[in-house]
């Protein structure tokens, strides 16, 4: 018997290999992993067909670990479900493993501009504006929980954090909006 055979994918990867980044793109796609996604600090991978995909982000990111520590602790059904254990992969770069999510709808990316206005708002001053807070009621009868969600980061992430809530930072389970990377430094 293999010791791959007894691990699981993130043990395996925890315990045996620490491959550069770069290896690491090569090694997935070896392992038949699809490349799903990018962000500035953030490559997404996952098997064809799974419910779960693996972030691999600069450890530079500390607003990222951040919001995974909060989202472990709140969670709210507005946020990404995190499996298992952040993991340090080497100096330069972490993985996670995560549900897969689809793409945000159409419909949805109106709502991203408000949600975003509404939680800078509470985080850098403590109330939003009239008009933003009746948009937010609005968004509220469709996503029940996203005014909560966004308290629970205006609140909860660090006032040295820059909220980024912009459309590419949303995913969809199915027809819940989900606030996949709301902060930035």
């Amino acid at each position: 018997m293999r010791i791959s055979e007894l691990l699981n994918e993130s043990e395996m990867l925890d315990e045996i290999s620490r491959p550069p980044l770069v290896d690491a793109r090569r090694i997935l796609k070896n392992a038949g992993y699809e490349h799903l996604g990018s962000g500035t600090l953030a490559l997404i991978f996952a098997k064809p067909n799974s419910s779960t995909c693996l972030k691999l982000f600069l450890t530079s990111d500390q607003a990222y670990i951040e919001f995974i520590n909060m989202v472990m602790r709140i969670p709210n059904p507005h946020f990404p479900k995190f499996k298992g254990k952040l993991i340090k992969v080497t100096n330069d770069y972490y993985a996670i493993q995560m549900e897969r999510l689809t793409p945000i709808t159409s419909e949805m990316r109106y709502m991203t501009d408000t949600i975003d206005n509404y939680t800078t708002d509470i985080h850098y001053n403590g109330v939003a504006g009239h008009i933003t807070l009746e948009n937010m009621k609005n968004i509220e009868k469709k996503q029940p929980g996203i005014t909560e969600a966004c308290d629970i980061i205006a609140n909860n992430i660090s006032k040295r954090r820059m909220i980024d809530m912009h459309s590419a930072n949303f995913m969809m389970r199915g027809n819940v909006l989900v606030i996949i990377d709301p902060v930035a430094y």
